[in-house]
């Protein structure tokens, strides 16, 4: 792909390294900052934990998710060599107690280019509906607001030359420093254009994080 290239480096070394350095340095200083500091992993009764995603953009309160050793934009892609690029953020929250989904919001932007680099759809994409969520809880030597975990969420695609919008499967995942390898679980994207494209090959290791902004209560 021409807009972006593709970086492979070891999944987690990178991570484990220059985020734990970026961690120790913060704790010496007291320098926590405000971004996502809902307290890990809470043990309250609420009704829902909420979580920001990061895919391949986003502050943290380390700064970028992107300054963290770990190449962005998030890409993926598709057996005809075609290639999805992704950025964007949102929020999701689900059930404390079931884990089941309740809500997600947020998007971003994509690039689609074919296998020899040309542009074949630029556009947004727009959270619809949260099918899944899995934390894998906290990493080692990482704030412990953040969290591994793998999402799939239905989203919208809309292209800028205002062809007709797409239905597909985004899947999220995020495999911190400490956290045993989950098979089938990319650290990157993956989405699925339903009736149209599958980009099922991530191209990784991505920047993507889950932080845990704690218990919200439901709304009725």
């Amino acid at each position: 792909m021409k807009a972006f290239s593709i970086v492979h480096l070891g999944p987690t070394l990178v991570k484990r390294v220059l985020i734990a350095a970026f961690a120790l340095g913060l704790a010496v200083t007291g320098a926590w900052g405000a971004q996502g500091m809902g307290g890990a992993s809470p043990d309250n009764n609420s009704a829902e934990v909420t979580y920001r995603y990061l895919v391949g953009s986003g502050l943290t309160q380390l700064g970028s998710v992107c300054d963290v050793g770990i190449p962005c934009p998030t890409a993926a892609m598709a057996s005809n060599g075609d290639t999805v690029t992704l950025i964007g953020e949102g929020k999701l929250s689900i059930q404390r107690k079931q884990g089941k989904p309740e809500s997600v919001s947020g998007g971003g932007s994509f690039l689609h280019t074919n296998a020899a680099g040309g542009v074949v759809a630029v556009g947004t994409w727009t959270a619809k509906r949260l099918l899944s969520f899995e934390s894998f809880g906290p990493g080692v030597g990482t704030p412990p607001t953040w969290e591994g975990g793998l999402a799939r969420i239905q989203v919208q695609l809309a292209p800028d030359s205002g062809a007709g919008k797409a239905k597909a499967i985004l899947e999220v995942g995020c495999l911190l420093p400490g956290i045993a390898p989950h098979p089938g679980v990319p650290e990157g994207v993956k989405l699925n254009v339903l009736g149209l494209l599958n980009f099922d090959l991530a191209i990784e290791p991505r920047a993507t994080l889950f932080i845990n902004l704690g218990d919200e209560e439901a709304d009725d």
